[in-house]
């Protein structure tokens, strides 16, 4: 939070300042020397750290960078890089001329800095739009995130469970019931819940539904990634109660 909280305040010093001189800018002409100093200053250390914190935070989202370029999240990622490159050569190639030129206020529109401050501006909004479908897109798609499987075994009974896909948000979990090596009787009833190891989060109940003999299935809605306790209650007959358990490891 801490990193995306700073990511947002080096964007809107950027892009703020950015904005303001060329909207205001001619009405401010004899301070536009002062601002534009201003504003050089600000934009050279938020930059950087803007570069610095989104790319810390796209290693968090994605996991690394090994999915770049095989999910959509990584490809309108890369255009989003590519414009901020281009934003900082144009901002960069703006303050040179600015420094170069020592512009006083009368020469503003007589050099190429204007334009080259709109074409940053232009760029930046551009950028701006992409982030916008960049939040809409989920940072690893449902095909990178591999089905948890596992078999457990108590008193003569497997329980075989799948949950595809291992990740935060919606998943679906089937569990099939069988004995080691025979024919199994209708199970009586299957309570389910999951809570995360660390005690974060209190148990929450998943509702099984019974879709075959033995077979059952459950939307699994999971909050938040990490390693959770999966715990299984099973009445093989009236009078029999097995536990089962396992830890589930799911990804962000």
């Amino acid at each position: 939070i801490g990193t995306d909280i700073v990511h947002f305040l080096c964007v809107a010093v950027w892009m703020g300042g950015l904005l303001t001189i060329v909207l205001l800018g001619r009405k401010w002409q004899s301070e536009s020397p002062k601002v534009i100093a201003w504003f050089s200053f600000n934009a050279t250390i938020a930059m950087p750290i803007m570069v610095a914190t989104g790319v810390a935070q796209a290693w968090r989202m994605m996991e690394g960078f090994q999915n770049l370029f095989s999910t959509t999240y990584g490809t309108v990622l890369s255009i989003k890089v590519v414009l901020v490159v281009m934003a900082i050569a144009a901002g960069t190639k703006a303050r040179q001329i600015f420094k170069d030129k020592k512009v006083d206020s009368e020469d503003l529109k007589k050099i190429k800095f204007s334009k080259t401050i709109v074409v940053e501006s232009v760029i930046g909004l551009v950028v701006l739009a992409v982030t916008a479908v960049l939040v809409s897109v989920p940072p690893l798609s449902v095909n990178t995130a591999a089905p948890f499987t596992a078999t457990l075994v108590q008193s003569n009974v497997i329980a075989d469970i799948t949950i595809t896909p291992a990740r935060v948000g919606n998943s679906e979990m089937h569990i099939v019931f069988s004995p080691p090596g025979g024919t199994l009787e209708s199970i009586e009833s299957v309570t389910t819940r999951i809570s995360l190891v660390s005690g974060e989060i209190p148990p929450i109940p998943i509702g099984l539904k019974r879709i075959g003999v033995n077979h059952f299935q459950a939307n699994l809605q999971v909050p938040r990634g990490g390693e959770w306790l999966l715990e299984l209650i099973v009445k093989p007959a009236t009078n029999r109660t097995l536990r089962f358990s396992q830890i589930v490891k799911i990804k962000n």
